[in-house]
């Protein structure tokens, strides 16, 4: 049996040059969470991490829980990226007059990543990060909008 287009997930699928770095990103737009990988490192993923947010009805605020699930965590910016990704992606699922998501919107995501070693220079670093922020944020949307028109 074949399944139909409906229940397969959304992918978008990129190859980029990030700082000079080739760097393969692939977003899946799952019914229950996200899938973002993210590699530098010829397509391989040396890490998981889980990332979900919690809406607290008490104050209004949003936690956001990031834990390893495979391969090393040793590296600081992997739980940045994580929780950044997460935050972009869930706020794009927010109405923009609703504090917390809707009870059928995934707030979870599921990040592959490798990243190559740290820059020795803080710029590159920084436009780096704010370079696959910008590219998964437009991946995502083109994910969704793949849904949309289905």
């Amino acid at each position: 049996m074949v399944p139909s287009a409906e229940t397969l997930p959304a992918t978008v699928k990129r190859t980029y040059k990030v700082n000079d770095i080739p760097t393969d990103v692939v977003v899946q737009l799952f019914a229950d969470r996200t899938l973002v990988c993210i590699s530098q490192l010829s397509g391989r993923v040396g890490t998981f991490l889980n990332c979900s947010m919690e809406f607290s009805i008490i104050d209004g605020s949003r936690t956001y829980n990031v834990s390893p699930l495979l391969g090393g965590s040793d590296d600081p910016r992997l739980e940045v990226y994580a929780r950044n990704i997460t935050e972009r992606i869930i706020t794009k699922q927010t109405p923009a007059n609703s504090l917390e998501t809707s009870s059928t919107t995934p707030s979870v995501v599921l990040l592959g990543i490798s990243l190559k070693k740290r820059d020795k220079k803080q710029e590159n670093e920084q436009s780096t990060f704010r370079a696959l922020m910008d590219i998964v944020s437009e991946m995502y949307d083109e994910a969704r909008h793949q849904i949309m028109s289905r």
